[in-house]
């Protein structure tokens, strides 16, 4: 059986007010912040193939003189997460992310309204994040994921593939 979902969309007082009614997971995401108000670049990925992928990596480490980086499997075919370990601050961060041409436009958008970077590291549904490569560079690393220390909680939209 499957409930009718229910989405409201409306504008008062120049606001945007949204109702939904929609099953949600809950999950844990990682956050680009760093000590010193400083960040790491962390990329949300759909729809890429692996090796078109690694090329677009390769191609930022080069131009933005980025080192070591990992890339991760969602638990979706096609779709990754993608760490740069440089201390960087957040408006570089964010064009370089802006500079991926596999990036998602939402997580874009998300990302500079909250100021930060989030990707989720727990399961989503029977979706476990797996780790499938790091890329090297000719360029200095300054960063490790121990350096992470900033965690958060939130709900996602639960979708029919995710069954």
């Amino acid at each position: 059986m499957r409930i009718i979902d229910l989405y409201l969309r409306f504008k008062i007082f120049g606001r945007r007010i949204v109702c939904y009614n929609r099953k949600v997971h809950y999950v844990t995401g990682v956050n680009s912040k760093l000590a010193n108000d400083l960040h790491i670049c962390m990329l949300d990925i759909d729809e890429a193939n692996i090796i078109d992928l690694i090329i677009e990596v390769q191609r930022l480490q080069k131009k933005h003189k980025l080192g070591y980086t990992t890339i991760y499997n969602t638990g979706r075919k096609n779709s990754f997460h993608v760490y740069f370990w440089n201390k960087l601050e957040f408006l570089k961060a964010l064009s370089i992310a802006c500079d991926c041409e596999m990036i998602d436009s939402n997580y874009i958008k998300f990302s500079a309204i909250r100021g930060n970077f989030t990707l989720r590291i727990t399961d989503k549904k029977n979706r476990s994040i797996q780790a499938v490569m790091g890329v090297g560079s000719e360029f200095p690393s300054d960063v490790t994921p121990k350096d992470l220390e900033s965690f958060t909680s939130y709900e996602t939209a639960y979708k029919p593939e995710d069954t």
